[in-house]
């Protein structure tokens, strides 16, 4: 991702409409993310600037548990962060996240079956070799352990976005439980979403590849500062009504494939 990329995710995540919308969406399909009742590890493979671990733990879930001594780590809520990144790991750091490493997600510097819990939001998009990357999800995710992954959908859907943040490929349904099932896990559900706004999404990202094309990934731009402010609330809005529909519909078009799986019990 263009380093000044990072620098406006850190300071719209928690107020833009997609990072809002995704949280509320995140919460419909694996709630045991946001509500988890015993001890457990988990870990965001690709984890940015923070913003979801930030949530996660203040939403109490994976906080550390203040009464248990520091010689029991293994007894411990912990959230790990991961990204190559250095500068969005100086991001992480500015949100006080107790646990970050730098790493690649295709060598995790961790032993088998560490953690309860392996998400990873569009990053599977941007790694050289996506395979290896989903047996090291498999390696380090503890049996019966979920995984809940997030990739960008349909190669048409394509723009200068993508060039930003160093986008290799985009997925369909089919394409991405494929790999995750060779991979190892079961997949429980896989789904779109961004559903209601594929068409709009499209014919602006064509347009702007139109008007301005761009040569090289240092030129290109997210979508970021695309939103004015005043329509925010609205498209917020739209993605958790997505959310809602989402605990009984799966839909079969969208902006984002969201998949969510678990490790075989051995």
């Amino acid at each position: 991702m263009n380093p000044r990329e990072y620098q406006i995710m850190y300071h719209i995540e928690d107020t833009y409409w997609w990072y809002r919308g995704m949280r509320q969406i995140a919460r419909t399909l694996i709630p045991e993310l946001f509500e988890r009742k015993t001890p457990g590890r988990i870990l965001d493979a690709g984890c940015g600037t923070g913003s979801r671990l930030a949530h996660l733990m203040e939403a109490g879930a994976w906080r550390p548990d203040p009464h248990l001594p520091p010689s029991a780590p293994g007894l411990q809520l912990q959230a790990v962060g991961l990204d190559l990144s250095f500068e969005a790991l100086r991001f992480c750091k500015e949100r006080k996240l107790p646990h970050l490493v730098q790493a690649s997600v295709e060598n995790l510097p961790f032993q088998d079956e560490t953690f309860d819990v392996v998400t990873s939001y569009d990053m599977l998009v941007c790694v050289p070799d996506d395979e290896k990357t989903l047996r090291e999800y498999y390696r380090v995710c503890r049996s019966g352990g979920k995984i809940f992954l997030t990739v960008a959908a349909f190669r048409w859907l394509k723009g200068e976005h993508d060039t930003a943040g160093h986008v290799r490929r985009r997925y369909t349904r089919g394409d991405l439980s494929q790999k995750v099932e060779k991979a190892g896990f079961i997949v429980e559900k896989a789904t779109y979403a961004n559903t209601l706004l594929v068409l709009p999404i499209f014919l602006v990202r064509r347009l702007r590849s139109l008007l301005h094309p761009v040569e090289t990934a240092q030129e290109a731009l997210s979508d970021f500062h695309l939103t004015p402010a005043y329509f925010n609330t609205f498209l917020t809005c739209l993605l958790y009504l997505e959310a809602y529909l989402l605990k009984w519909v799966r839909f079969p078009v969208g902006v984002t494939l969201i998949l969510k799986g678990r490790k075989k019990p051995l």
